[in-house]
């Protein structure tokens, strides 16, 4: 989940903070931006309310968060 990492450091949140919000380990977070781990739908979810972002955002890294640019056409 290489998205995660990019909109979590996007939002200027550490991993201690994000795992914090959502209720997992700092260690969870990591494996998650590494590809180590998959989190389930509910911890999906929880990620794009805090990131304010979509879960395809999420997974999907080729493609810009929702709120930016490149999105909005500029």
């Amino acid at each position: 989940m290489l998205g995660l990492e990019n909109i979590r450091e996007k939002r200027n949140m550490s991993r201690s903070e994000l795992a914090s919000q959502i209720g997992v380990g700092v260690n969870t977070i990591w494996r998650y931006e590494k590809g180590e781990r998959q989190p389930d739908i509910d911890v999906l979810k929880k990620l794009g309310e805090v990131l304010h972002c979509t879960v395809d955002d999420l997974i999907n890294p080729t493609s810009a968060p929702a709120g930016s640019e490149a999105r909005q056409g500029a």
